[in-house]
């Protein structure tokens, strides 16, 4: 039986897919937590679509895999309603205590089982496989934290921890694209843009992931020439496509799907192509069980691909898109009525499929992503202390409000 994952591609997901057969499909039942976090994280990749999908117009790659790991490692803090509507969100159905020891094993394994053990080459294969999920937390050094907390950021997501100082936001803006643009190798250079931060910041949580992988069976550059593109709507376009044989090939009721595996690696992409006519159909249907089983039903058939060559690079402010459709968030994403603490997600991705580096290399796959939490204490009366977002922090706060300025 496949290995349950979180669906990814690599890990961000290509959302032109859906099927309505497949899409009414649902999930198995978890044999396991980490199983129940990964379909988890499913349920919620499928909502972060659909949530960003209504406020972008253009091509959407979203790593929900980081979103949802910035999300849990503030999940521990939290308490009250908060707490629950946050792990209603992120369809988390494991107890408060036990989600962030299952996050870290779960990310544990998918790290272990893509490296690349340079004994399995053979001394003219030219392969990558690359893949880092990291996690950081930047704690306001006159705040007083809860040694649990900040034992769950370390010993369960593994997270680095960094004792700053918010009243001077700027420089510690730089320090956090610093560690953003180290791990992803220079491709997210400025995840939080110049004046995002500020005095009232209490915590910033990032996650970062890179990745880079070659195909098991490499696009030919000699192959690569330029096809007609249907865009969705209507429209075309002329674009470089790569071409070849693959044999992982699923045929549903009114869509295509090919599953194309890396060298040395759990990983694959699997790509949904809708029939003339039914993207919106199939996007409208799209659910986790569905692109799972999807996963698991590919057959071993040949079929001819042609697969654009292309490029990515993606920004969102997601604490709007998450207060604007997501609404088990508004406890905690609250802005207008009195807020105790705010929070923001801002979530940089670049994807590069089929990247040619040199003539004498096969096409990769590349992804970076890094996703940021910001939660900012705002001040307020004391009356006003169990009101909405005061329970953001609740947990992870000795004094829940510290001191602000």
């Amino acid at each position: 039986m496949r290995n349950p994952s979180v669906l990814l591609a690599p890990l961000a997901m290509l959302f032109a897919t859906g099927c309505t057969d497949y899409m009414s499909q649902a999930l198995p039942a978890p044999e396991s937590d980490e199983q129940a976090l990964a379909f988890a994280i499913d349920r919620f990749a499928v909502d972060l679509y659909t949530a960003a999908d209504k406020e972008e117009d253009g091509n959407a790659v979203i790593s929900p895999y980081s979103v949802s790991s910035a999300l849990g490692m503030a999940h521990p803090g939290a308490r009250g309603t908060t707490a629950t509507q946050m792990a209603d969100v992120l369809h988390l159905t494991l107890a408060q205590e036990i989600s962030p020891r299952i996050y870290g094993a779960l990310t544990e394994r998918i790290v272990a089982r893509n490296q690349l053990d340079p004994a399995l080459l053979s001394p003219d294969e030219d392969l990558q496989l690359v893949l880092r999920i990291e996690n950081s937390a930047w704690l306001q050094e006159s705040v007083t934290w809860e040694p649990a907390y900040l034992d769950a950021l370390t010993e369960d997501f593994g997270a680095e921890q960094f004792d700053v100082n918010y009243d001077q936001a700027e420089a510690v803006e730089g320090q956090i694209n610093g560690w953003v643009d180290e791990r992803t190798e220079g491709m997210i250079p400025e995840l939080i843009p110049e004046g995002t931060l500020g005095n009232a910041v209490r915590l910033v949580l990032v996650n970062a992931i890179y990745f880079w992988g070659s195909w098991a069976e490499p696009f030919e550059e000699a192959d690569t020439e330029d096809h007609t593109f249907h865009k969705k709507g209507s429209g075309t376009v002329e674009v470089p496509m790569m071409a070849g044989e693959r044999d992982r090939f699923l045929r549903g009721s009114n869509f295509k799907a090919i599953e194309l595996p890396f060298a040395h690696s759990s990983l694959s992409m699997i790509v949904v192509l809708p029939d003339s006519g039914q993207f919106g159909a199939v996007e409208k249907a799209l659910s986790a069980g569905g692109l799972y089983h999807i996963a698991q039903d590919m057959e071993s058939r040949p079929v001819d691909i042609l697969l654009p060559r292309f490029t990515i690079d993606n920004s969102y402010l997601l604490g709007e898109t998450l207060f604007n459709h997501l609404v088990g968030m508004i406890a905690m994403l609250v802005t207008g009525i009195v807020p105790a603490a705010v929070a923001t997600l801002i979530a940089a991705v670049v994807m590069v499929l089929g990247g040619c580096l040199s003539m004498s290399q096969s096409y990769r796959a590349i992804s970076w992503q890094s996703v940021v939490l910001i939660a900012a204490m705002i001040p307020m009366s004391t009356a006003l202390a169990v009101t909405g977002g005061a329970e953001l922090l609740a947990g992870a706060l000795v004094d829940s409000f510290g001191s602000v300025g």
